[in-house]
């Protein structure tokens, strides 16, 4: 039987959901309320209660979050990267980056190493090293670059993490693993952290599966998964041995070097860590490129 939050954490994880998954849309807290069907005051109330955040701060840090990624890793103009992340206008938006960041637009687009000095991948020393190993991969060639159709992507949200060593969140990804048992295909790992800006107390972990045909999705759809739909294109995959959290911090080195040598230029922020059960130390990362 799949684990079940309660309910008031599975509408925190509604909202975040909804939140995800439109941040190139202009909305409201209000457009959430309508749309979960609850009251505005209620769930503004339930969401900072749950969280500790205000909701209209969690909007705001994902779109600029999403944005501080896109300034270093995409060939998007800073008027796109606007409309990307739900801003509208590039002078909306290059006032609420830099009173955020305190760094303009144009610095974090020039300064390929700048990052936040709380987010993850700057708390962890490691990044040098994962760099270095990529830098030496993408040498000898031990990638490919492959066209994807459009996947349907089903997951649970386990925890941030900072919490990857809890109780609960184990729980909902030993409950993922044993619903793969039935499914007989890897589990995806995915997060919306941006790893040169977010903090690892902000970033959420996402487990589930890629899925195909209508019978299995509405399974997952009736056993609590969410659904995010990713459109065709070229991603970058490559293969890697090692413990599993370090896949997070193994993206982001993978995506840092390859900008800046000229691999690629990054198309949105869905990667993806596929995982074999029967082999926790190898993983094959895709990352959506141009």
């Amino acid at each position: 039987m799949l684990f079940q939050p309660s309910a008031h954490l599975n509408l925190t994880y509604q909202v975040i959901h909804y939140v995800e998954a439109h941040l190139d849309q202009p909305f409201t807290i209000r457009t959430i309320s309508d749309e979960l069907g609850v009251s505005y005051f209620y769930l503004h109330h339930l969401f900072g209660e749950t969280t500790g955040q205000p909701l209209g701060e969690l909007i705001k840090r994902l779109r600029l979050e999403q944005a501080f990624g896109y300034l270093k890793h995409s060939a998007y103009s800073v008027g796109d990267i606007g409309e990307l992340t739900g801003f509208g206008s590039k002078h909306s938006f290059s006032r609420a980056f830099s009173q955020h960041f305190n760094y303009a637009p144009s610095t974090v687009r020039t300064q390929s190493n700048l990052v936040v000095t709380d987010s993850f991948v700057h708390q962890d020393g490691a990044l040098a090293t994962y760099r270095g190993h990529w830098k030496q991969r993408m040498l000898d060639g031990q990638y490919a670059m492959r066209p994807l159709p459009p996947m349907n992507y089903f997951f649970q949200y386990l925890g941030t993490m900072a919490t990857d060593r809890s109780a609960s969140f184990n729980r909902r990804l030993q409950r993922v693993f044993e619903l793969q048992t039935v499914m007989q295909q890897p589990i995806v790992l995915s997060t919306s952290a941006i790893g040169c800006a977010t903090h690892s107390q902000n970033a959420m972990i996402r487990a589930g599966f890629l899925v195909k045909d209508d019978r299995t999705a509405t399974y997952l759809s009736q056993s609590g998964f969410f659904q995010r739909r990713f459109e065709a294109g070229n991603y970058l995959m490559a293969r890697f041995n090692g413990e599993l959290p370090a896949g997070s911090l193994l993206t982001y080195s993978l995506i840092q070097e390859s900008v800046q040598q000229g691999l690629f230029r990054l198309r949105d922020h869905n990667s993806l860590i596929l995982v074999e059960p029967t082999n926790l130390q190898q993983f094959e990362v895709w990352v959506p490129v141009n």
